[in-house]
């Protein structure tokens, strides 16, 4: 019997849409055998995550999703099973979500000097009081309170980058957020590589504590994904992939776009268990 995992998935804990519930029931029914919880800066949802994924017969990898920078990019690294109570990875977590914060402060701030009607108590409550604040929640409120027509619209007209009330997220040096991940004993990897436009710079991370490459995501083609592999051969990186779902967007769920066969997270475990035992 084949058996599938999904290593990239959120929840409302950073900018996904859905419950821990509701990704571990998605997953039941899609017949997955195991999903990784990767929120954007947050471990939040991973104790709860486990212990339903206990009653559904779903293997639950803690995992978390650091946005970073190389050579003046900004990459997000993800990292795999690591110890979600780690204190320094805690610590760090929560220093960043107060910087997002701030961000989103500086953000509807510019919305407001443009004549944009928006509140940052309105942003909250989208993101609710659960994790981590971004871009998505704005744009959220701002369709909520009828100044854009859709989603897209307001990272189109205002919030994408480059765009007026843009700010610049906090970001870890990519040397720092994989020293995190790894001191948490976890294993670091680039995620979705085809968005990030660094395959030039993929040996510099390799060589500061990379372990692994995203080569299977959602919005990589066939040819892209055989390239990634590819590179990954090249380099002796691990192999992972998910589907980046963050619930239903557009009458559509990511979930199950993205079937990552078993055996990659098998290697994937055996590496970190390796790891742990040098």
């Amino acid at each position: 019997m084949n058996r599938f995992v999904d290593l990239h998935v959120h929840t409302y804990y950073s900018d996904g849409s859905f419950s821990p519930e509701d990704v571990v029931t998605h997953a039941k029914r899609l017949g997955f055998a195991a999903i990784g919880i990767a929120d954007h800066d947050e471990v939040g949802a991973v104790s709860q995550a486990i212990w339903l994924g206990h009653s559904h017969g779903i293997e639950i990898i803690p995992a978390v999703e650091l946005t970073s920078a190389c050579n003046g990019k900004e990459i997000h690294l993800l990292g795999y099973l690591i110890d979600h109570n780690n204190t320094d990875l805690r610590e760090t977590l929560k220093h960043l979500r107060s910087e997002r914060f701030k961000r989103m402060e500086r953000m509807v701030d510019k919305l407001r000097k443009l004549g944009v009607d928006i509140y940052i108590e309105a942003v909250r409550r989208v993101a609710g009081s659960k994790g981590s604040i971004g871009r998505l929640h704005l744009a959220r409120a701002l369709f909520d309170r009828g100044q854009v027509t859709c989603v897209q619209e307001a990272f189109d007209r205002y919030i994408g980058k480059g765009k007026p009330a843009y700010s610049d997220k906090p970001r870890l040096k990519a040397a720092e957020a994989i020293e995190l991940i790894t001191g948490a004993g976890g294993i670091a990897v680039l995620a979705h590589p085809k968005l990030v436009h660094i395959d030039e710079h993929i040996p510099e991370l390799v060589h500061i504590g990379l372990k692994g490459i995203e080569a299977f995501y959602s919005k990589h083609t066939s040819d892209e994904t055989a390239r990634y592999v590819a590179v990954a051969e090249q380099l002796n990186l691990l192999v992972t992939g998910g589907s980046d779902c963050h619930g239903v967007i557009k009458d559509k769920m990511l979930l199950g776009s993205v079937k990552l066969p078993y055996r990659y997270l098998t290697i994937l475990r055996d590496r970190v268990n390796g790891n742990r035992t040098v």
